[in-house]
């Protein structure tokens, strides 16, 4: 059993920007497979992409590809060269993450309820 928030159970039912019964059944479906397989910090950047449709890049301070290593892992974040800019040790202050075309289709569907 998933348990949704307010705003997510309150979509339930018949009628516009509702989900019926077989959209919120995939979409709890679709949880379960987010949740299981994406820490956090991921869950945060693929609902940004799902948010902002228009983005296909987003920067975050450098060193953070562990928090990141599924989406890395699966493809549907690569990251970008780096640029220069300044360095602490090994890591850029800014490291930026491009959203791969499997990564655009992964939010799409999970953004529309759809099997991913």
């Amino acid at each position: 059993m998933i348990v949704l928030c307010a705003n997510c159970h309150g979509l339930k039912g018949e009628g516009p920007r509702k989900l019926d019964r077989k959209s919120l059944k995939q979409y709890k479906l679709n949880l379960a497979v987010v949740n299981g397989r994406y820490g956090d910090i991921e869950r945060r950047v693929l609902e940004f992409f799902a948010v902002n449709p228009g983005a296909s890049e987003m920067y975050l301070p450098g060193g953070l590809d562990i928090l990141l290593a599924y989406l890395l892992i699966d493809g549907l974040l690569e990251k970008a060269p780096p640029a220069g800019g300044i360095y602490f040790g090994p890591y850029p202050m800014y490291q930026s993450y491009i959203l791969t075309p499997a990564g655009r289709e992964f939010v799409e569907r999970w953004a529309d309820a759809q099997p991913i």
